[in-house]
């Protein structure tokens, strides 16, 4: 990035945060050891919240990196919920055209422009199918229950609001393209079939995704990410990606602590003892494990991961674990597995404990994202998993003093 770009950037970003004095990110911002990634993840995953009554609008999203043929909001609710999921810009938009079109065959110039609905337009309202799929992303019920976003901050994952349906066409290509390796077509396919196919639909809106790509197919269109603030991959204060050997890891949201889709092993972060371990727990799903930490900025620290998740045969109290050390082995299903900071010595949530939670706190009347939770998706984060979307705010709770920072 060009001396230019830095000082560019950072200005963006401090003219932002003046904006947002008074929304939910202002008081994260009021952090000991806050950063210039931190700010801009905070900006990021807050873009789309407003101070507005009657339905936010989408003004927050910027302008998109798609050709003029996908026209604005489409362009840039789609280049925004790519940058979140790491899907490619033009994919999303072609399912749009897809989906809003019916079947026009491979050539990307016969399907039209349809204007959404208000706020988004003055088109006409979406329309259901007859198997009852809903919205400009047409999500059946039970897959908009698995992934449906709040897009746009308003606190509600509303499956006919375009930007939250975007970024939930987003969330759920994400997860078809782990099941094919990859294969875009094959993912496009998927979004109709339910799993990764070759098919008529995919091809059609392959074709599309090729067209509003400029010809190519490999993803180039998603938007840059600054690689001083992106995820990593390794290593981080002794400690690894817990989640680094997980099939189709993704993101189920920021509670307590984070919560992931995905099947595979789970390896302790580093270096630590064994407090906790059951598949006969008090959680759902019933299986929990915990340890406490023994070196790196979070000594002393226990971590927990919960709900199905069981527990590796033979691992019990008092062992011995290292970042090598498989914990227990996810199931793709839900509740999808917990994981973060515990109270010291157990697997209860450091969150339920502070009464920070609505389990823990009856004046808390929904689901919120915690303190603890956003602090431990930081360190996921930057250990390579993906990054976890926010509740409806606030974050509630603020961390103690001293407490370890990403």
């Amino acid at each position: 990035m060009s001396l230019l770009s830095q000082v560019l950037r950072t200005i963006v970003w401090i003219l932002l945060v003046f904006l947002l004095i008074g929304s939910p990110v202002a008081a994260q911002l009021d952090q000991p050891g806050i950063t210039t990634c931190d700010i801009e993840a905070l900006i990021e995953e807050h873009a789309a919240y407003d101070t507005c009554s009657s339905g936010c609008s989408v003004s927050s999203v910027g302008p998109g990196v798609l050709p003029a043929s996908v026209p604005e909001p489409l362009n840039g609710i789609a280049t925004a919920a790519g940058q979140k999921f790491g899907v490619p810009p033009a994919l999303i938009a072609a399912i749009y055209y897809v989906e809003n079109n019916g079947k026009q065959g491979t050539d990307a110039t016969q399907y039209k422009w349809r204007e959404p609905p208000p706020p988004y337009g003055k088109g006409s309202p979406w329309l259901v199918s007859s198997a009852g799929a809903k919205g400009p992303f047409q999500f059946l019920a039970g897959t908009w229950a698995r992934q449906g976003v709040d897009g746009n901050g308003d606190g509600k994952t509303d499956v006919l609001d375009l930007t939250d349906a975007a970024f939930g066409a987003a969330k759920y290509l994400k997860y078809l393209m782990g099941q094919a390796s990859g294969d875009i077509k094959s993912a496009a396919g998927g979004y109709e079939a339910g799993s990764p196919t070759q098919s008529e639909y995919g091809d059609d809106a392959y074709a599309l995704y090729q067209y509003f790509s400029g010809g190519s197919s490999d993803g180039s269109s998603t938007a840059n990410v600054t690689p001083s603030c992106s995820g990593g991959s390794g290593d981080v204060g002794g400690y690894r990606n817990p989640l680094r050997d997980v099939s189709d890891v993704g993101d189920a949201g920021i509670d307590a602590g984070v919560d992931y889709t995905g099947s595979g092993p789970v390896y302790a972060l580093g270096n630590g003892t064994v407090v906790y371990a059951s598949n006969n727990s008090g959680w759902v799903g019933g299986h929990a494990v915990a340890y406490t930490l023994k070196d790196g900025v979070a000594a002393g620290k226990t971590v927990y991961v919960a709900e199905n998740c069981p527990v590796e045969p033979g691992l019990k109290v008092g062992d011995t674990v290292t970042s090598d050390t498989v914990i227990c082995r996810m199931i793709n299903t839900y509740p999808y597995i917990e994981t973060g900071w515990a109270n010291t010595n157990s697997d209860v949530p450091k969150a339920y404990i502070d009464k920070c939670y609505y389990i823990a706190n009856p004046s808390i009347t929904a689901k919120t994202s915690t303190a603890y939770g956003v602090n431990f998706d930081k360190l996921m984060t930057k250990l390579g998993a993906p990054k976890a979307s926010l509740l409806a705010p606030p974050v509630t709770c603020t961390l103690p003093a001293g407490w370890p920072s990403w």
